[in-house]
């Protein structure tokens, strides 16, 4: 499977746990420290090997991690020493943006993906399988059992959010209601809802 490496700052770990279930569903072989380190392994070791044994390095940017100083930026830096050994316009270092923020000068050569777009996650699977064909890896995507369809409309997921965690029941009703009526109601299984 095509090996790619979560660069990340730990604020936004939630966004990019669900960046990598996603990609783990999709057939990627995706990296994240929290998944992937053992207790008692060094991480400062772990992690550059881990970049160096990648295929791709997503670097995950919001406008908290772009300002943070630490180990982030030195996995950057990290990824970027790994980019220089690649043949010229090998796809390896991708900027993701996880919301509207400036890209750093130094990774700016790289045409970033903007995954709070619609259709940025399906950009980001061209750029992966485009790698995946040179590197002479597969992406098999994993077989789930049937799910609903579940829009990726980010306000639906807001209200669904708010509601899950309202204690207050009927408010709870009324945020599902909100969701519910933003989407086609064919296309959601009420399940995924209720």
């Amino acid at each position: 499977p095509l090996r790619v490496f979560l660069c990340h700052a730990s604020g936004d770990k939630p966004a990019v746990i669900k960046l990598y279930d996603r990609l783990i569903k999709d057939g990627i072989d995706a990296w994240l420290d929290k998944e992937k380190l053992i207790p008692g392994q060094n991480w400062q070791i772990e992690i550059p090997k881990a970049v160096r044994n990648s295929d791709v390095v997503i670097v995950c940017l919001s406008s908290q991690s772009i300002n943070k100083e630490g180990f982030v930026q030195k996995e950057i830096k990290i990824a970027l020493d790994a980019a220089d050994e690649k043949p010229e316009g090998t796809i390896f270092v991708i900027p993701a943006r996880l919301e509207n923020c400036n890209v750093p000068e130094r990774i700016s050569q790289y045409h970033w993906v903007d995954l709070f777009s619609d259709n940025g996650y399906e950009w980001l699977l061209k750029a992966l399988f485009l790698r995946a064909n040179t590197v002479g890896a597969e992406i098999k995507p994993v077989k789930l059992s049937p799910e609903p369809i579940i829009s990726k409309n980010s306000k639906f997921l807001e209200l669904v959010a708010l509601a899950d965690a309202n204690t207050d029941f009927k408010r709870k009703l009324e945020l599902y209601e909100d969701a519910l009526s933003i989407e086609n109601r064919s296309e959601i299984h009420r399940k995924a809802a209720w």
